[in-house]
């Protein structure tokens, strides 16, 4: 985790970021935040990182997919995995399977390490 100082229209704010491309405690200017890292949040990362406009995603919890990992322990999905892929990346299972909460962020953190999301 780092924290990172943002300067949006004039103002200075510290934000903290699991991703890799802001530094620490340097400046960092981007055009773009994305708020929450969950599926929508990292799918629009990967449109964002794939036209090349500068972006971050800031989400509340220290971990992607830790929105998902604090649930309960028995939740599953209700869709099968043929329909849990993000944008690039299938979800890596059974078309019919029904993965668990715990599948679904360890997939989150894989795709935003793969697609080096902010």
């Amino acid at each position: 985790m780092t924290t990172i100082n943002i300067e949006a229209q004039g103002k200075k704010v510290n934000v903290t970021s699991n991703g890799s491309s802001p530094k620490p405690d340097q400046p960092y200017r981007t055009t773009t935040i994305v708020i929450g890292g969950g599926q929508s949040g990292l799918s629009a990362g990967y449109y964002l990182r794939k036209y090349d406009i500068p972006f971050l995603i800031l989400d509340a919890n220290d971990r992607v997919g830790d929105a998902w990992r604090n649930r309960w322990d028995s939740l599953r999905l209700f869709t099968p995995a043929r329909y849990d892929g993000l944008p690039g990346m299938p979800f890596p299972a059974h078309a019919h399977y029904f993965p668990t909460k715990d599948e679904m962020a360890d997939f989150l953190e894989h795709y935003a390490q793969t697609f080096e999301l902010p």
